[in-house]
């Protein structure tokens, strides 16, 4: 599956726009492509083992309870960000965003200023957020797959632990190898998509039962 080049509807892309003007001016949160690579990673999950605590890490300084109009307007859009990817996700139609799509040259995708590294890094704190759901679900079958996707989709959001892992691996030249990289993405999206279609449908066939009884 290729890159993302397709637009947003013209609803999702002007709340875009709204909470990307607010991450801009508020000190503290997240930037816009570092929160889509969050999101991705969390909506890999199903809503009943995440909650709404992540909330807090993409805005640190809104009060979640406020009833504010300002706050309410900011939660709502990141739902309804969650339920789309979610969906995505679901559907096995989630691509990297046309915005965080990797620079050419592989060093640069290292920098601060790159949304590709920003949405790397966005991508590696969803994912510690749901970490033990994901060991408790995978098999040590599964296991090599899924970590290996894992290890592509982050592998940018840190340079210097770049560098370490392909001189302890021996992993060859730095550039050649980042660049190998590079051409893995998509696949390693299709990959976390597909693991997390099956965690969803593993997790519905266990809660369906209990939720049964309650009624």
């Amino acid at each position: 599956m290729p890159f993302n080049n397709k637009k947003s509807s013209a609803q999702h892309s002007h709340q875009q726009d709204q909470l990307t003007k607010y991450l801009s001016q508020h000190e503290g949160c997240m930037s816009q492509s570092q929160l889509e690579g969050f999101i991705f990673a969390i909506s890999c999950c199903p809503d009943s083992h995440i909650g709404n605590s992540w909330q807090h890490q993409v805005l640190p300084k809104v009060q979640l309870q406020d009833a504010s109009s300002v706050s309410c307007q900011l939660i709502g859009i990141l739902d309804d960000l969650f339920s789309h990817t979610q969906q995505q996700v679901l559907d096995l139609t989630y691509q990297l965003p046309i915005n965080c799509i990797p620079d050419a040259n592989a060093i640069s995708n290292f920098l601060p200023s790159s949304s590709f590294h920003q949405w790397s890094l966005g991508f590696m704190r969803g994912y510690l957020l749901t970490y033990e759901l994901w060991r408790s679900f995978l098999t040590a079958e599964d296991h090599q797959d899924f970590s290996t996707a894992v290890f592509i989709l982050g592998f940018f959001a840190d340079q210097t632990i770049a560098e370490e892992v392909c001189q302890e691996n021996n992993l060859g030249n730095f550039t050649k190898f980042c660049l190998l990289l590079l051409t893995k993405i998509p696949e390693a999206i299709d990959t976390v998509n597909r693991f997390s279609l099956d965690l969803h449908h593993a997790i519905t066939a266990i809660e369906a039962p209990s939720a049964s009884r309650n009624r």
